[in-house]
């Protein structure tokens, strides 16, 4: 872990956080964070006029997996 992982997490991983729109903490572990972004997203592709700006959107229904 400390001669690759943790190395190769500071040069790349960490650098990019300062590009990121949205960070997540606990990741994939954080599912109220997950589900308030995926709501949101819902909530804008429902929108009209999203749907004509971008008429190669398409929404799935949820399964639950």
């Amino acid at each position: 872990y400390a001669k690759f992982v943790k190395p190769a997490f500071d040069d790349f991983v960490l650098p990019s956080k300062k590009y990121a729109d949205v960070i997540i903490p606990r990741g994939g572990d954080n599912h109220v964070a997950i589900d308030l972004i995926v709501q949101h997203i819902r909530t804008k592709l429902g929108q009209h006029n999203l749907c004509k700006i971008y008429p190669n959107v398409h929404v799935i229904q949820s399964t639950f997996q």
